[in-house]
């Protein structure tokens, strides 16, 4: 074979057809592979730039029951975690209970404020009945004084 039996030849050879086909292979790996770690990068120690959002509750709490997944959309307002509600619930019915105490020593204060008045009441009855019996003995001393000096005044009239 001279260099001239090369110039000739119009086919590819199937060597070239594995090298272009390794390249075409090659470059829709590296796509595959860049398009993968854009859309779920991985990394051991490296640094990932990504929009996060730090969300805080509005009470602390161990949390019991985890509502979405890493990487999930959510929506404003959509529920994401739920918290032990036990404190709470044992928070509620110590104040409940605390309430009703209060509430019961209220209702017993009233009864006692009720039954003082009542008593006060009953001493100014017996006050009234007391100046009215005052009254009436003062009138009936009056009446025993005005009786004595008729006597008094009568005998010294017949003497």
């Amino acid at each position: 074979m001279t260099t001239f039996e090369f110039a000739g030849r119009t086919h590819r050879s199937p060597e070239r057809w594995a090298s272009v086909g390794i390249i075409v292979a090659a470059l829709l790996l590296g796509t595959a592979v860049f398009w993968r770690a854009e859309r779920h990068p991985r990394t051991d120690d490296a640094e990932v730039f990504a929009n996060l959002i730090g969300i805080a509750p509005q009470v602390e709490g161990p949390i019991v029951e985890l509502k979405v997944h890493d990487n999930e959309f959510v929506r404003k307002g959509e529920l994401l975690f739920v918290i032990d509600p036990r404190p709470y619930q044992y928070a509620l019915e110590k104040a409940e209970s605390a309430q009703s105490a209060l509430e019961g020593q209220i209702s017993d204060e009233q009864h006692r404020i009720a039954a003082q008045v009542s008593e006060v009441s009953v001493a100014n009855a017996g006050i009234d009945t007391a100046q009215a019996d005052v009254s009436h003995w003062a009138a009936g001393i009056d009446q025993a004084s005005r009786r004595l000096q008729c006597r008094a005044g009568c005998r010294q009239s017949k003497g």
